[in-house]
């Protein structure tokens, strides 16, 4: 929303804010919280430690971004990326060649065999048949992250390792007949590569993040894996698109003291190869070997990877939720602690009994528990950015960087606000409502309003807004013909649709595949049917339910018709 205009009349707004209102209202913030947690630390414990975490929180993930500050923080995130990595080969060698025994007599080998069996029971000893992936909007080594980024990765010369190339023609062009379609007509062809690009993306104000683009037929593959992943994870009440169960489990251990809730430091860059392989079905372990990236270029020099996958993989995540899970019902089985456990990528939430053993346990695999984040003795517990202390939710808020837009300074008012009233309670002191009565004069009266404390376009009263800000939207140059594969070809999907309109869902399957071959090929060929998919759609339902000759629809709608007319008939 860099660039917003008031709705309504669409009139532009400049949103821009003075450059000194930043470094302004920063220090009237610290100032306004060091003197509310001074006389909160003399009234209710609950309300004293709310304002010290916040005092000492909120300002933990700032990043101003300079040009001048670039290559050291790059520089600082690919030296703790290698760090990593000399680990990784350290585990690597330990977990192939050595075994160990725990406290209590809990060797590595009874842990690992335990892992195995949670794992074999989640996703079961060999692949399915029909993993179908999909692409997202990622950057890719040959595509820009962006809007139309999916439309840009179906045309063209897509980027592949040689391991995956195999892999994809086999299970995914000769499987589709929209993939086939476009491969045959020139739309799309296949381009090896060595391996993927390592790029950073800033952290905070001192060191970057890394990550990798990867080819895109890589990830397509890649992507496949971790939603069948997620898919059996669902089966085990661990499900990867809700943070809510994992943020209850802390709020129930702070109450209880029964539950623990762990944090691990730079997890998925700690995942090793010889893990994957001592805890995965070989079947599957092979499957995911052939298909990631194994090597990444740094700068200028190729890097042969000691970790399994990469930020920028398309089932890192879900891969090491897997892991971890596994893991933590091993370990609890071993010491036979009964309890809820539950993962959301290195989010671990397990029973009490067993939380003091986990950092040994986890480091000998190759982990780091990081003992700031992790919480098993006294009232606190945290998990997916939830905090709480005892049963109140003490969660801080964050300025994550300049304030340099009209949005950001409302955005920042909303969070204050949410963060004092947060379950009907009431934080408001003073000196912190007039602190934000203050700074809600620099936002034109116009945009006061609403009740989402999440929402940037206005700011969070009582009343209804009048006007709200709007990002000023701008047109995108997609190819067309990768559009409309983006809507045809995931999952392949839509052709299955069509036929049971078409057919009805007692036709002979060669029907269905001459139709559905017929129909694809000919749509890609003719761009005048390219539009909106609820449009195409509803003109290709009507086509077929009326059964007559519809002269106002496209030509290759008409033949469409006249053929799901004959194979139906």
């Amino acid at each position: 929303m860099k660039n917003a205009r008031f709705t309504g009349k669409r009139k532009s707004y400049p949103t821009r804010l003075p450059t000194t209102l930043n470094a302004e209202f920063i220090a009237d913030f610290q100032s306004v919280i060091d003197t509310c947690t001074a006389e909160a630390a003399t009234l209710f414990k609950d309300l004293a430690f709310k304002f010290k975490y916040l005092q000492q929180s909120w300002a933990s993930k700032y990043t101003e971004v300079s040009r001048e500050t670039a290559r050291t923080r790059r520089n600082a995130a690919i030296e703790k990326w290698l760090h990593a990595e000399t680990r990784n080969e350290k585990t690597n060698r330990r977990l192939l060649l050595e075994e160990t025994t725990f406290r209590g007599g809990v060797t590595s080998q009874k842990l690992k065999s335990f892992a195995r069996l949670v794992i074999r029971q989640t996703i079961g000893d060999t692949p399915p048949n029909d993993l179908f992936g999909e692409f997202t909007n990622g950057a890719s080594t040959r595509v820009k992250r962006g809007p139309d980024a999916i439309a840009r990765k179906f045309v063209g010369e897509a980027h592949v390792t040689e391991e995956a190339a195999d892999e994809f023609i086999s299970n995914v062009i000769f499987k589709s007949e929209a993939w086939h379609a476009a491969a045959n007509r020139g739309d799309f062809s296949l381009v090896t590569q060595h391996g993927s690009m390592m790029f950073t993306v800033p952290k905070n104000s001192e060191i970057d993040r890394v990550a990798c683009k990867e080819p895109e037929i890589n990830m397509f593959l890649q992507r496949g894996v971790g939603l069948y992943l997620r898919t059996a994870l669902k089966k085990r009440r661990i499900d990867l698109q809700d943070q809510t169960p994992n943020q209850r489990l802390a709020l129930e251990g702070s109450v209880t003291k029964k539950l623990a809730t762990l944090d691990l430091s730079s997890a998925s860059d700690l995942i090793s190869t010889q893990l994957v392989y001592d805890l995965l079905p070989l079947d599957w372990f092979l499957l995911l070997d052939k298909i990631r990236v194994k090597r990444v270029l740094i700068k200028k020099d190729w890097h042969e990877l000691n970790m399994f996958s990469s930020m920028g993989n398309g089932f890192t995540f879900e891969l090491e939720s897997l892991i971890f899970y596994a893991l933590t019902c091993a370990i609890n089985r071993a010491y036979g602690v009964r309890g809820r456990v539950s993962v959301y990528g290195d989010d671990i939430i397990t029973p009490n009994g067993s939380a003091a053993i986990f950092p040994s346990i986890f480091a000998w695999f190759g982990f780091k528990v990081n003992s700031k984040k992790s919480f098993w003795t006294g009232n606190f517990r945290e998990s997916c950015g939830k905090h709480y202390m005892n049963g109140t939710d003490v969660s801080p808020f964050f300025i994550r960087g300049p304030l340099l837009h009209l949005h950001d300074l409302m955005h920042q008012l909303n969070l204050l606000r949410d963060w004092a009233t947060r379950n009907g309670e009431d934080f408001w002191t003073p000196e912190l409502y007039c602190f934000w009565v203050k700074w809600s004069k620099r936002v034109p009266r116009h945009l006061h309003g609403g009740k989402d404390v999440q929402d940037k376009s206005c700011l969070s009263t009582v009343c209804r807004p009048r006007k709200r800000l709007q990002a000023e939207k701008r047109v995108i140059d997609a190819p067309v013909k990768g559009t409309y594969l983006q809507w045809l070809a995931t999952r392949d999907k839509v052709p299955n649709k069509v036929l049971r309109y078409a057919c009805g869902d007692d036709a002979p399957t060669l029907v269905k595949r001459v139709v559905a071959f017929d129909w694809a090929e000919n749509a890609i060929s003719n761009e005048s049917l390219i539009t909106s998919e609820p449009e195409l759609e509803l003109a290709q339902f009507r086509a077929v339910k009326n059964r007559t000759w519809d002269r106002s629809l496209p030509a290759n709608l008409c033949w469409f018709q006249e053929l799901c007319c004959e194979a139906g008939s």
